[in-house]
């Protein structure tokens, strides 16, 4: 969803629902399996309202910049690895946590001083 956008998933469903039976009719069941486990999931998700990209992420750029990120690419990197860990983990799509996140980077992986925050 992320990477297709979550306005598109449906049509993405129809359409492999549709090439499913472009194959040998035996292989018919198991295909469509998966796909049903693939709209599962979607609904699941959007049930949930979890984040699926980066403008729902409980923080922006701005709180970044304000702890001491510098604007370009430093900073697109952080948000990326942020919506990456909030993915994996949706539970992790709070603001405290994502700021400590962002700080922890900051201070050591990218070497920057202490923030300012």
């Amino acid at each position: 969803m992320n990477q297709v956008g979550a306005e598109w998933i449906e049509p993405l469903l129809a359409v492999q629902r549709g090439d499913v039976y472009g194959h040998k009719p035996e292989l018919w069941e198991d295909m469509l399996r998966q796909v049903d486990r693939m709209e599962a999931r979607y609904r699941h998700i959007m049930e949930q309202n979890q984040c699926v990209s980066m403008k729902q992420l409980a923080i922006g750029g701005r709180d970044l910049l304000a702890m001491g990120y510098p604007a370009g690419p430093k900073l697109g990197e952080a948000l990326n690895r942020l919506l990456g860990e909030v993915l994996e983990e949706p539970t992790a799509n709070t603001r405290e946590y994502l700021l400590a996140r962002g700080r922890q980077w900051l201070q050591e992986q990218h070497g920057f001083p202490n923030s300012r925050e």
